[in-house]
């Protein structure tokens, strides 16, 4: 039972750091940044805070994006289907709060960034991701 609780938190802190890494308009970002993405957002995810999960977001994509942030409203998902990232956080946010689940979530991404991003990476592929 634990263990399916884990995997449940697993995979929402997976989409959660996706909606994150969307977010970013990372064609915009300094080269330096953008050349050690994965680094970057692994750093930044363990060193930011937050009291509930869109505030942590809030800081993980400012502190990624700095001035030259700028919200998307959607991107581009593999075959060309359009992906409405608001409709999407707010999906999220409504799964996290049935399960009352925000603060462990947000420890458990924190606790876990360098493994969780190294997966997303993987998941994401380094070529011909959105932004880019």
């Amino acid at each position: 039972m634990a263990s399916d609780d884990k995997s449940k938190l697993d995979e929402l802190a997976l989409e959660f750091l996706k909606l994150i890494h969307d977010v970013i308009p990372w064609r915009d970002v300094p080269e330096d940044v953008r050349r050690d993405k994965w680094r970057v957002l692994a750093k930044r995810v363990m060193a930011s805070s937050g009291e509930d999960l869109q505030e942590f977001m809030h800081n993980v994509v400012r502190g990624v994006a700095g001035d030259i942030f700028y919200v998307k409203r959607g991107v581009t998902a593999e075959g060309g289907e359009a992906r409405i990232l608001g409709k999407e956080l707010e999906e999220l946010l409504k799964k996290v709060h049935e399960k009352q689940a925000e603060k462990e979530l947000l420890a458990y991404v924190k606790s876990r960034a360098i493994p969780l991003v190294i997966r997303l990476s993987a998941r994401l592929g380094e070529e011909g991701e959105e932004g880019e």
